[in-house]
């Protein structure tokens, strides 16, 4: 039993210990990269320090990777720890602010089904510690930009506090 719970401790801090992108921010998601489901709770639009934008039913905020394309995931692994995926067991749910038919779920290569608003897969940042906190905006990690989303399904590309965004053209069209 002992050596079983120390197994399990040394699994646990490996987890933390994330890897490639070039975020400051580390840990965040579980182990195998997936977040745990918002348990279908309500996506809403929020005024925070950036702009208008979308966040989860915890009022955290949600971004969009430059990366992506429009219904496909390009964040897996040490990406999907650092940025943990919106996932929701159910259809996706409006709340004040998000239009319904723009909020989808798309199937990641590892079965679950994640948020996507306007085609664009949804995620949290694991260096947002509280509801309202924008330290994921602008950040240039796992080969492309983060952005926060407006209701309008753009990604808000002014209040940069991430650090490390160099500008210039980013292979997702933002």
């Amino acid at each position: 039993m002992r050596k079983w719970a120390l197994a399990m401790v040394a699994v646990v801090a490996l987890a933390g210990c994330g890897g490639g992108g070039s975020s400051k921010y580390g840990g965040g998601g579980t182990a195998s990269g997936k977040s745990a489901p918002t348990a279908g709770g309500p996506i809403t639009v929020r005024k925070l320090s950036i702009g208008s934008a979308l966040v989860d039913s915890s009022g955290r905020t949600l971004y969009v990777f430059a990366r992506d394309t429009k219904g496909h995931s390009n964040c897996s692994g040490a990406c999907a720890t650092n940025w943990p995926p919106e996932v929701s067991p159910a259809s996706p749910k409006a709340g004040s602010g998000v239009t319904q038919s723009k909020l989808t779920a798309i199937k990641r290569s590892d079965g679950s089904r994640q948020v996507a608003y306007a085609g664009q897969p949804l995620y949290r940042f694991s260096g947002d510690q509280a509801a309202g906190d924008t330290n994921g905006q602008g950040q240039n990690a796992f080969g492309g930009l983060w952005y926060a989303v407006s209701a309008s399904g753009a990604p808000l590309k002014s209040g940069g506090s991430g650090g490390g965004n160099s500008g210039g053209a980013s292979p997702g069209g933002y």
